[in-house]
């Protein structure tokens, strides 16, 4: 895989949304010049704004949440919640 198709993710802190602890979640890469992302919510495992990846991507995405929400939630409620917007 070539650095500019190398996926990130990056994750919000804990936050409540209708009462339930969600964290967000966006995956993003550089592919031909161009970015593509993915924002996600865990525990939903569902998606909000999708930019250039392909269905079986998706899939995937949606799978390694699922997979790997224990551990997402233990990273997000590391995060200062102002820093992290302050960075983004």
């Amino acid at each position: 895989m070539k650095q500019e198709e190398q996926v990130n993710m990056t994750i919000s802190s804990v936050m409540k949304k209708k009462g339930q602890k969600v964290v967000h979640v966006r995956f993003e890469r550089k592919q031909d010049g161009k970015l593509h992302f993915a924002e996600g919510i865990v525990p939903d495992c569902t998606f909000e704004k999708v930019y250039g990846f392909s269905e079986e991507e998706m899939a995937q995405l949606k799978f390694y949440l699922k997979e790997n929400m224990h551990t997402i939630f233990e990273e997000a409620q590391k995060i200062n919640e102002k820093e992290f917007w302050l960075h983004r």
